[in-house]
């Protein structure tokens, strides 16, 4: 692909591109910019259907006018909510034990 291009001008989109998938500066340019236009467009259609739909649709999380929960039900949701924190925590444990031992052996070289 790069031979039927010919040379990559600096600056342009395939250099941009080609820098943004090595991990350069423009990384910062290409998936800043999809995040930027992303936002945008999850704001835009929140704000139209806001504008477009009534009230009571609107609603993010509609109101459970239902019966209380057992005990029972409260017991299995307190269970499962509980296992899925201890596995963030020990995904997090994780992360900070593998990004302490990646960079202990950096800068003191005797």
């Amino acid at each position: 692909m790069h031979a039927g291009i010919g040379s990559a001008v600096a600056g342009s989109v395939f250099a941009t591109c080609t820098s943004a998938m090595m991990g350069g500066y423009g990384a910062a340019i290409i998936f800043g910019g999809v995040w930027a236009a992303s936002t945008g467009l999850v704001l835009l259609t929140a704000a139209m259907r806001k504008r477009w739909k009534s009230r009571h649709e609107r609603a993010l999380v509609p109101r459970d006018l239902a019966t209380p929960k057992s005990a029972s039900e409260i017991a299995k949701q307190a269970a499962s909510d509980s296992v899925f924190w201890s596995i963030v925590a020990a995904a997090y444990a994780v992360y900070r034990f593998k990004s302490w031992y990646q960079g202990r052996g950096e800068g003191t070289e005797e």
